[in-house]
Parts: structure tokens; C-alpha cells; sequence
């Protein structure tokens, strides 16, 4: 692992501002997915082949005045930013990102906030082709602001708690192939019940030959597996009591794509029997710049380097680039207020990053026709 060190003169330098993407209402028949710069949260929108658009959390705990972090292995001086909400996406910027789209799903893995406060700043408008829409956890677990958003949907949107596992949603009417999202896992801690992170609400995307898993914070860390690392049921719990895992075997989990547990936590989350079970080609996390006072240093560089280790020990079939990785440096957690860059030549992206002494953010594109698929990393600001 090559280690890049960074000088400490990390001042705020000028950026050119561009445009945050603005999505066709009339869709081009193939199937969109992005994970949008939203600093520590998690906001993934679908885009059907139709035109149509599913949202799969939108939050955000990014606070508005931040300091750069110090740099691993050197005492660099932390630099207070103006505010570092105006790198991260806006709620202007949102309401443009999802054009004149249709928004007919939307989908809550649990109530943290930063999974689903930017919700609330949806323009009403825009809102009144929900049809339905799926939470982890129970309404009183939310706050107050999102009930009062629950309560502006329209009368005609289904709106269901704790679906069931096995519950499975076919969001884009009229395409050739079905896109369906299926509850995976939810409230499998019962050692710990309530809503908690191990409790989230995971889902499966699929489409065709594409498959996207999205975990939520879902904290898998006292699962039972064998020796091949295929999770079983039951399970038990982290001091040793019962409980139940309901996601039945690593056939189940498997993905092409796979959005980091917990925003790539580590260790209770993103564990290897995990990694090995959904098999991903790609992984992306999501989070505010690691290192950054308020953050929970996401993604976390223990976790990086064991998907390194595994993909050397084709134990994960991450995309490896020969030649001119589409994101060169990763970004990781250490340890309080420090962070790590490291060169990156593999399928693992991240939201946020340094560039040239300033902090960018990437949108994570996903394109697919239900044969193949691309994953994109596109430098935003």
C-alpha cells in the first residue's frame, strides 16, 4: 500500500463550480443509479429505464462549519473550512439534480438521521407521484420533521413499516425486464431489537444480469457463518444469546455492486464473510471526507486494506485497473481527525476526496441495460 502524504498548506483554494446533472423526465431506456455527494449520509437515486425514479435514503449529518483533517503520520494544522456545506450537494442543487422526474418510490433502510432528513427538502411538488414507500423501523422512530414529511405525501401513497422479508417491488412499469427491489434482511438483530443499525432495512436491486446491494448501516458482525464464509441461519448474537439471521445464504446477497455497509464502517459491519457472500465487482461508500470533526472516520482504512488483501487472495472479485483507474486516490478513515490517501487502482470509490488541496465530491454513476453495466465516479466540485 502506498501511502501519499499531503503537505500541511491545505488551504480552501478557488474551484470552477459546475453543474450538478439534471435528470431526463422521459428516461432512454436503460437503467440509472447515483449516489449523490452528500456528505455523511448515504442518497441513492434510480433512474428506471422509462424515466421514472426510486429514491433509496437521502440524509445527511454534515455540519456547516468543519476543519480539514490532519494527515496520517505527520502533525499538519487543521484548516477551518467557511463552511463545508457548500461542497457538498444543496438543496437547490437536489431539487435540479431530480429534474421534472416522477419520484414513485421511495425507500428508508432505518431511522438515522442522515439517511433520511434531505427528504424534507424535496420540493412538495414533486412529490405527488409517490406511490409508495418502505421504512425500516416504526413511524415514532422518526422525527418530528420527517413525520410532518410523511403526512405532506399524498393520500393515495402506501406507506409500509417494517415490510416484510422476502417483500419484493417492481419499480419501473414497462420495461423489458423487471427491476425489482427485494427486502434482504430486516430487524435480524434480535438480541438487539428496535431500530438500531443491525436492524436496517437491506435491499437487492436486480436487473436482468445487474445487481445493486444496499445494506443501509446493517451491522453483521455477530452472524453466524462457516468456514467457507457463507452466512447460515440462525445465528448468535454478540453474547451469545439467540437470535436469527433471515438472510438465508450468500446466493442471496450476491451483487454485482455492492454501497458499503454503514458507509464502509469497520468492524462490525462490511465484515470478510460478508464481502465474500455478496461477491461484488464494484463497491462504493458514501460519507463526508474521513478525518473531519463529526464523522465517525467512514470509510475506514482497515476495511480498504482487507479488501485489498482479499482481492490479491482472489477471495473478491473487485475490478483491478491495468491502466488509468477512473478514481486514483482513496480516502480513508484512521483514527480521530486523521485520514489516509492511498494509491487506488481498483473498483472502490468513494464521494469525497482532495484534489490539488481542495475538497471535491464525486457522483458514483451506474449504468446498465441488463447485460452489462458501467460504474462511473464523476468529479462534480
Amino acid at each position: 500500500m502506498i501511502a501519499i502524504i499531503l503537505c500541511c498548506l491545505l488551504s480552501v483554494l478557488p474551484y470552477s463550480e459546475q453543474k450538478a446533472p439534471v435528470l431526463s423526465s422521459k428516461g432512454d431506456g436503460k437503467l440509472h443509479i447515483y449516489a449523490l455527494p452528500v456528505g455523511q449520509g448515504d442518497g441513492t437515486v434510480i433512474q428506471c429505464p422509462n424515466g421514472d425514479v426510486a429514491i433509496v435514503d437521502l440524509g445527511s449529518s454534515t455540519r456547516k462549519h468543519d476543519t480539514i483533517p490532519v494527515r496520517e503520520e505527520r502533525p499538519c494544522k487543521k484548516v477551518k473550512l467557511d463552511d463545508e456545506s457548500h461542497y457538498y450537494m444543496k438543496d437547490d442543487e437536489l431539487n435540479g439534480f431530480l429534474g421534472n422526474t416522477n419520484i414513485k418510490y421511495v425507500f428508508i433502510t432505518h431511522a438515522d438521521i442522515d439517511h433520511y432528513n434531505l427528504f424534507a427538502k424535496i420540493n412538495l411538488k414533486r412529490l405527488t407521484t409517490v406511490s409508495e414507500a418502505y421504512a425500516g423501523c416504526e413511524e415514532s422512530d422518526y422525527n418530528k420533521a420527517m413525520q410532518d414529511w410523511i403526512k405532506s405525501l399524498p393520500k393515495t401513497t402506501k406507506f409500509h413499516y417494517n415490510p416484510k422479508l422476502d417483500t419484493v417491488v417492481s419499480i419501473c412499469s414497462g420495461s423489458k425486464l423487471p427491476v425489482n427491489v427485494k427486502v434482504m434482511a430486516i430487524n435480524t438483530d434480535t438480541f438487539n431489537p428496535g431500530c438500531t443499525n443491525s436492524n436496517s432495512m437491506a435491499l437487492r436491486l436486480e436487473y436482468g444480469k445487474f445487481s445493486l446491494f444496499l445494506p443501509g448501516d446493517l451491522e453483521e458482525a455477530n452472524y453466524q457463518h462457516d468456514a467457507d464464509g457463507v452466512i447460515t441461519s440462525p445465528t448468535k448474537g454478540l453474547h451469545g444469546k439467540p437470535g436469527v439471521l433471515k438472510i438465508v445464504s450468500d446466493k442471496g446477497i450476491k451483487s454485482t455492486v455492492y454501497r458499503l455497509s454503514h458507509h464502509g464502517a469497520w468492524p462490525k459491519a462490511n465484515t470478510p464473510y460478508f464481502l465474500k457472500a455478496v461477491q461484488p465487482q464494484y463497491v462504493f461508500s458514501s460519507s463526508q471526507l474521513p478525518g473531519t470533526s463529526g464523522t465517525y472516520n467512514h470509510p475506514n482504512c482497515d476495511l480498504y486494506d482487507e479488501m485489498i488483501k482479499m482481492i490479491k487472495n482472489k477471495k473478491l472479485p473487485i475490478t483491478t485497473y491495468s491502466t488509468n483507474p477512473p478514481q486514483k486516490n482513496y480516502y480513508c478513515g484512521k483514527e480521530k481527525e486523521r485520514y489516509r490517501e492511498d494509491e487506488n487502482k481498483y473498483g472502490i470509490f468513494t464521494t469525497a476526496a482532495i484534489d490539488n488541496g481542495r475538497l471535491v465530491n464525486y457522483f458514483i454513476e451506474i449504468d446498465s441495460d441488463g447485460t452489462v453495466f458501467q460504474v462511473t465516479p464523476k468529479l462534480w466540485r
